[in-house]
């Protein structure tokens, strides 16, 4: 069996093909995916629960890929959120005894708003509770914490899309700096 290997236009191809901008092309495709996989789990979180984007963003530390390091990192890290954070409204209610001050909050977005039994805000709109018949000590309510909130099935549809779109992307940023070759 012979094997006959054209190789016309081969030198044209090396010439068009540059290092440089296939490792520009690259890092721009890395990037472009990790802010798009970024803004889908925030997405996917906050369907869910009832807390704003920017709140949730402020947890993400990412780390942009560069031309010596094409590698995107995104880290999601926090303590046990404030209650507060959650769509808090301070509200009046009327009992037996009067007019009682109290706070209501929505974690769940198809869920209706709660009131929290012995809730008050202080002066930094944080929730607090007494712990006692005592007026103080009083505890700073909190739920749960920011990486619990991303769920690892819209991670892995967040890889998959990943996957999906990252060689139809590098093609058009390649494209992009190869054009500007020329």
């Amino acid at each position: 069996m012979n094997l006959i290997v054209d190789t016309k236009g081969l030198k044209e191809l090396e010439n068009a093909i540059d290092e440089k901008a296939i490792r520009r092309a690259t890092t721009r495709t890395v990037n472009e995916l990790g802010r798009g996989l970024s803004t889908k789990l925030v997405k996917d979180a906050r369907s869910e629960y009832s807390i704003k984007s920017s709140e949730l963003k402020s947890y993400i530390k990412t780390t942009k890929a560069d031309s010596h390091k094409p590698v995107f990192s995104m880290t999601i890290s926090s303590s046990p959120l404030s209650l507060s954070k959650f769509q808090m409204r301070e509200k009046t209610f009327r009992t037996k005894r009067g007019k009682r001050k109290g706070v209501t909050v929505k974690v769940f977005r198809k869920q209706s708003r709660k009131v929290v039994k012995g809730g008050f805000t202080g002066t930094n709109r944080q929730i607090f509770k007494r712990t006692g018949q005592e007026r103080l000590p009083i505890k700073k309510l909190t739920t749960l914490s920011a990486p619990q909130m991303f769920k690892e099935e819209s991670i892995k549809d967040g890889y998959g899309e990943v996957e999906e779109k990252m060689p139809k992307i590098f093609e058009r940023n390649l494209d992009f700096y190869l054009s500007k070759k020329k």
